[in-house]
């Protein structure tokens, strides 16, 4: 559960780090995690999310909900490159 919590934690503060560095007392963001790990993180969540126990399933849920939040801000899930 503690795992879980803190990987739903971890992608929060790295999946999109804000830049605000025009702020006077802003603190620098963490390092971004890299697009090849976030295509194996998007690739895995879901099977991950299925064979969990309904709390692990919570905190990968509102991971998710992260990726979602600003992967498929602009275009949507079902977005079609065509």
């Amino acid at each position: 559960m503690a795992a879980a919590a803190n990987f739903k934690n971890h992608l929060k503060g790295r999946w999109a780090p804000s830049a605000s560095s025009d702020e006077p007392n802003a603190v620098a963001s963490p390092s971004p995690i890299p697009d090849p790990e976030k295509d194996q993180i998007k690739a895995l969540i879901v099977s991950l999310m299925l064979s969990a126990n309904p709390k692990i399933q919570s905190q990968l849920s509102e991971a998710l909900a992260v990726i979602g939040k600003h992967d498929f801000r602009n275009r949507g899930l079902l977005y079609s490159q065509s």
